[in-house]
């Protein structure tokens, strides 16, 4: 790097990193209505909940760290266990009822989901960050797995939706004694979850075609980034699973740069170019 051109570079890196350590929420419906059943279902030992939001509704693009919806009430505040959801793009505005299928998807979390009592968001971070485009729709696919059913109302916890109706339905759903499976019959319902998602950093969707070899990983503390060669000079950006940044460092093509973490947990890097194209992504463990 140019001596005379790090003053340049560090300043697009202040403007940028601002960007990125504060996280954007948006959050899709605002209806009212009361659901045991969407989007996850404990009155049920298996639940399958699908829906569609509209890119109208999101007009954001970036990157989504966490997915959360609105939980109303439900006097049983265990966790809900076997969750597991995922996201994809898609360019139709409405679904049709239908078999299981997890084609096309990204399956970003895998975990227990939060239930504990009162109303309010009840939120998951994402194990993999997904790259919203800001063009097409985003349908999220949640998958409850075996969990001994509960009672109904006042027990089983109740989620607020928005009523899209009669048309065009942009949800469907399962739930059910039965294991789920690629037989399962998903029928449409209009009840469209609330949901908030939260953009860890926004404006930037363009991947490039530039691969960071990063080891080891899993580490117990050192983590080396193999810069790969470059036109331009580069930002390495470390976050959290909370979308927190924790290391940024100004990089050159074709080196090696070592960061030490001290704190266990699975973090996410970005390789950034000086124009904000996103260059290279991935996520690395640190262990114990």
């Amino acid at each position: 790097m140019k001596r005379g051109l790090l003053p340049i570079y560090l300043l697009i890196a202040t403007l940028f990193l601002g960007n990125v350590s504060s996280a954007q929420n948006v959050i899709l419906g605002s209806g009212t209505a009361i659901s045991v059943f969407s989007p996850i279902n404990r009155t049920n030992d298996y639940c399958v909940y699908e829906v569609i939001y509209l890119q109208s509704q999101i007009a954001l693009p970036g990157t989504i760290s966490t997915i959360g919806f609105q939980r109303f009430d439900g006097t049983n505040t265990d966790s809900i266990e076997n969750v597991r959801i995922y996201l994809k793009h898609t360019n139709l505005s409405q679904i049709a009822a239908g078999t299981y299928d997890t084609t096309g998807y990204t399956q970003v979390f895998a975990g227990s989901f939060p239930n504990d009592a009162g109303a309010g968001w009840r939120e998951v971070a994402l194990s993999t960050p997904f790259v919203y485009d800001n063009v097409n729709n985003l349908q999220v696919l949640v998958v409850k797995d075996y969990q001994p059913a509960i009672a109904n109302t006042p027990v089983t916890p109740r989620w607020l939706y928005t009523n899209i109706s009669p048309s065009p339905v942009r949800a469907r759903r399962y739930y059910g004694a039965a294991p789920i499976t690629v037989s399962t019959s998903l029928t449409t319902t209009s009840f469209t979850s609330n949901a908030r998602l939260t953009f860890l950093s926004t404006g930037v969707v363009e991947i490039g075609d530039l691969e960071a070899h990063v080891y080891p990983n899993p580490s117990n503390s050192l983590v080396n980034f193999e810069i790969p060669v470059a036109d331009d000079d580069l930002f390495l950006l470390v976050t959290n699973q909370l979308g927190q940044t924790i290391k940024t460092e100004s990089v050159l093509p074709g080196t090696t740069t070592a960061l030490q973490f001290d704190t266990p947990g699975i973090y996410f890097y970005r390789l950034i170019s000086k124009y904000n194209k996103q260059q290279s992504a991935g996520k690395f463990v640190v262990t114990e």
